[in-house]
């Protein structure tokens, strides 16, 4: 409860700063391009992690003595052992050449400000052990959280990824059933979003008073909040919550492919008899 608080927290400071940076909008023309500059948050907790610990020489005074009166080049090191703690692990977000890093604490809590946006890779590392996860699509001024994550020298697996973004609304699907489509930037360049809402989806105005569905409207800023459907290349939104921030912003995305959108499960039919 406490971690979650946490994260909110940060996801709520990011949002608002979002908000001033975003490159979608504006009526005239923010964000067609440019070079990166915006950034985000990326925080979260390791709740299980098994690696390597950091190899530190211990060269004893036996083997001291030995180099020097038989001039071997031998060195005792400690022996690997595995490290299950949750403090000191290094967490790296990057794109391209741009990084930001922070450091676990003894609860596994982490919180990377400042990280690049765009298609970011997140690395967890400590000792000779490095394991990493990509997140594309990740917007300036936005707030992604990585919650309940396991690391090993293999592999890194959050057990949910949780966001916050804002973009302009490029298309409404004719029911809440479906997917916005939504335009946002990072990264320095502007990318198309899907978030897709369901019946239990919260919609909200700019104030946070109850709206609907109904009231959005194409060239909406919104701001999307919800988990993310996968991890890897996928940066599809499940929205728990929707709020119409304002109208009347430009799409800068009119030229960029819509991601495929998310199948909708139907039943299985019922076999039927042969006649």
């Amino acid at each position: 409860m406490k971690r979650e608080s946490k994260w909110r927290a940060l996801a709520l400071g990011s949002a608002l700063a979002a908000a001033a940076a975003f490159g979608c909008g504006g009526g005239g023309g923010g964000g067609g391009g440019g070079s990166s500059g915006g950034t985000a948050t990326i925080s979260g907790g390791v709740t299980n992690a098994s690696t390597s610990e950091k190899e530190t020489a211990k060269t004893t005074w036996l083997a001291r003595l030995g180099e020097e009166m038989l001039g071997l080049a031998k060195r005792a090191y400690a022996a690997a052992t595995v490290d299950t703690s949750l403090d000191g692990i290094t967490v790296t977000v990057s794109e391209g050449s741009i990084q930001a890093a922070s450091v676990t604490d003894n609860l596994g809590d982490f919180a990377v400000d400042n990280a690049p946006t765009g298609d970011v890779t997140v690395s967890f590392s400590r000792g000779n052990c490095r394991a990493s996860v990509s997140l594309p699509d990740v917007a300036d001024g936005s707030a992604v959280q990585l919650q309940n994550t396991t690391v090993d020298c293999n592999a890194a697996n959050p057990g949910k990824i949780e966001e916050t973004f804002q973009g302009v609304l490029e298309h409404k699907p004719a029911s809440p059933n479906g997917n916005l489509n939504v335009c946002a930037f990072g990264g320095g360049g502007n990318h198309v979003r899907a978030v897709n809402t369901d019946s239990s989806t919260q919609f909200e105005d700019a104030n946070g008073g109850a709206a609907s569905f109904g009231d959005l409207q194409d060239g909406d800023l919104i701001e999307a909040t919800g988990q993310r459907e996968g991890v890897g290349s996928s940066s599809t939104l499940v929205a728990a919550t929707v709020k119409r921030i304002a109208s009347g912003h430009t799409d800068q995305c009119k030229n960029i492919a819509t991601p495929t959108p998310v199948p909708t499960s139907t039943p299985t039919p019922e076999p039927t008899a042969t006649p």
